[in-house]
């Protein structure tokens, strides 16, 4: 069954199995009740004055592609506003010549304080308010500058209204029983709600939960305009915390139906907001993202580095058995190259194993510990380490992963010419990690 990152118990932390987006169960540390109404970022009388579209006036919203010359910049453009403040998303990107005026206004959004145009950046969000020009040019009065400036430069927060949270955890209840389709119309009316309410923060939330719902029910489509849409809201408000649940179910959906370049590009995008978000989100996507290089890509050097990370970040968090994983596989993939680092790892693990208090932790580490044996040759402690592994998935009942532990065993007393890999981790796996096998759905 696969589950979601900050909802599972997870038996593997690196590369198994695959995980389907992210989900908010449990995220209290962001989530927050909408008991209160929300206060401006900024109060201030000018403040206020900002942000707003007028007469024969446009809002577009993207990011910034290119520097075109003094003060001209190309956007690639998601949505656009109009006076009266409707919002309508592009089917597609569209690309926009972008003048800024001489009296330009270039803020952070929610705040009135000034940004130097020397400053701004390509790859930057935001939204630019001005009126179309003769030769099709935006003319753009005020810039709104919607993540990485000001206080935008921290995470934020995301609150939703009384009536869709409790659709949201009427659909999870019907989730965690296996009723989908139930599911799918709570989270679907949460949705609904929040769109009616005009609470956006709450709409991100609810269509978080409907697209892990078609993550699940393999409804990958779905899924990625759900995710587009959680991104787009994200960026909209400026809040890191929406963009980095979109963009984490977008490289779900993406890596699901064969798309492995682009999922790669979008985790590497996410990356540097989930680190400052949620330190398990960031560890899933370093993982996630190391796995699809691999294993689907065949980008070692690249995926090697990315382990890399991985360790040092689940070292830094404190989690030992889970960094030693992480260790174990870098070590195992840059033999036979590299053959004194490999033993020294391997030499270091057992003290390690012994530590684990969490049994799921310590079977996998113990698996991963005979594959590391196995190709420095070392047959008898590998063989000693897999039996261990296979009785401490059983007594887990975690039947997959015995079979896993046996299969390496089998193979290598065999001494068949089957990758290490396949026997270690499952040929069932890394089918469906290249696309060449159907996911299975939750129960």
């Amino acid at each position: 069954m696969w589950q979601s990152p900050l909802s599972m118990k997870s038996r593997f932390q690196l590369f198994v199995p695959l995980v389907l987006g992210v989900s908010i169960v449990g995220y209290s540390c962001s989530v927050q009740a909408q008991n209160q109404p929300k206060t401006p970022a900024n109060s201030s009388a000018e403040a206020n004055k900002l942000e707003v579209v007028r007469a024969g006036e446009l809002r577009l919203d993207g990011k910034i592609t290119g520097l075109l010359g003094v003060n001209r910049w190309s956007i690639e453009a998601i949505s656009f506003t109009s006076p009266s403040g409707g919002s309508k998303e592009f089917d597609e990107p569209r690309t926009k010549s972008v003048v800024l005026a001489p009296s330009v206004v270039i803020h952070p959004v929610g705040e009135a304080e000034r940004v130097a145009v020397a400053q701004i950046k390509v790859g930057s969000r935001v939204a630019v308010i001005g009126t179309n020009r003769a030769d099709g040019s935006l003319l753009a009065r005020e810039v709104i500058l919607l993540e990485g400036y000001g206080k935008r430069r921290t995470v934020g927060t995301l609150s939703i209204n009384p009536a869709s949270s409790a659709l949201i955890n009427q659909s999870r209840k019907l989730r965690e029983r296996g009723q989908m389709g139930a599911a799918l119309e709570a989270a679907q009316k949460a949705v609904d709600t929040a769109r009616a309410l005009s609470d956006q923060t709450g709409e991100i939330l609810s269509t978080q939960d409907l697209t892990l719902i078609y993550l699940d029910t393999q409804e990958y489509g779905k899924a990625l305009e759900g995710a587009n849409r959680v991104e787009t809201l994200g960026r909209h408000l400026g809040n890191e915390i929406g963009i980095v649940l979109g963009l984490a179910n977008k490289a779900a959906a993406l890596r699901a139906t064969g798309k492995f370049e682009e999922a790669v590009r979008t985790l590497a995008e996410a990356t540097p907001l989930a680190a400052r978000v949620d330190a398990d989100i960031y560890r899933r996507m370093l993982s996630n993202r190391a796995m699809i290089l691999l294993f689907a890509l065949n980008r070692k050097d690249e995926g090697l580095g990315v382990i890399s990370v991985l360790a040092q970040a689940q070292a830094g968090a404190g989690l030992a058995g889970e960094a030693l994983q992480s260790r174990l596989i870098e070590a195992a993939l840059r033999l036979p190259e590299a053959q004194g680092n490999a033993r020294a790892t391997a030499a270091s693990a057992p003290k390690i194993i012994e530590a684990e208090t969490k049994p799921s932790e310590k079977a996998q580490t113990q698996l991963y510990l005979g594959a590391l044996l196995w190709r420095l040759g070392d047959q008898t402690e590998a063989q000693k380490w897999f039996a261990l592994a296979q009785k401490g998935f059983e007594d887990l009942q975690d039947t997959q992963s015995a079979e896993n532990a046996a299969r390496a065993a089998s193979a290598l007393a065999a001494g068949t010419e089957e990758s290490y890999f396949d026997a270690v981790f499952g040929p069932k796996v890394l089918a469906q990690l290249k696309g060449e096998e159907p996911e299975e759905t939750a129960d």
